[in-house]
């Protein structure tokens, strides 16, 4: 099986974190909770990244703007 690398923006990086600190601040289960959903969401964009139209360079995004998958590391 090929594993596919999904690539985070810095910034997308550093909003997870941010946003993960902001959780943890509050409580530990939903700081869990939340990082578990962007464990999700990445293996779901590994999994299918067709899904998203390619912008001109061929990179891939979902909503969030933040996360992209190279075409070079598409089968």
């Amino acid at each position: 099986m090929i594993r596919r690398i999904v690539s985070l923006h810095p910034e997308a990086i550093a909003e997870g974190r941010e946003a993960r600190l902001w959780y943890r601040v509050r409580s530990q289960a939903v700081e869990e909770r939340f990082r578990l959903a962007l464990k999700a969401a990445i293996a779901a964009i590994r999994q299918a990244p067709e899904r998203w139209p390619a912008d001109e360079g061929g990179f891939r995004y979902p909503p969030s703007r933040g996360i992209s998958v190279s075409p070079d590391l598409l089968d």
